[in-house]
């Protein structure tokens, strides 16, 4: 991850000191080798820039929050599912709190 925030500043360095999206990209590439963003997400970086965005950070994400990291919920489920005998999938993520794949998943 701090190779990719890297990669933003010196492409946010290059864009002020006007250099062409080719010229930048060409140099992430020789500076970063196979883990340089893709040419993609460089120019959507790009257009941010021109667009006048100053930052180099990710906007936060929409939607529900991760919880695959979170054995909190593992834990929460599996009471729910002993305490509650026969149950649906729909009516343990509903008790639990999280996304039916989610549930699914544990």
């Amino acid at each position: 991850m701090k190779d990719l925030e890297e990669q933003r500043v010196g492409g946010k360095f290059c864009f002020r000191l006007g250099k062409t999206f080719t010229e930048t990209f060409q140099r992430l590439q020789q500076a970063s080798g196979e883990d340089c963003l893709s040419s993609t997400q460089y120019h959507k970086r790009l257009q941010r820039f021109q667009s006048g965005r100053t930052s180099t950070t990710d906007d936060p994400k929409s939607g529900w929050p991760s919880m695959s990291r979170d054995n909190d919920y593992a834990g929460k489920v599996c009471v729910v599912i002993h305490e509650g005998g026969r149950l649906t999938v729909r009516e343990v993520f509903e008790k639990v709190g999280i996304c039916k794949s989610f549930c699914h998943m544990i």
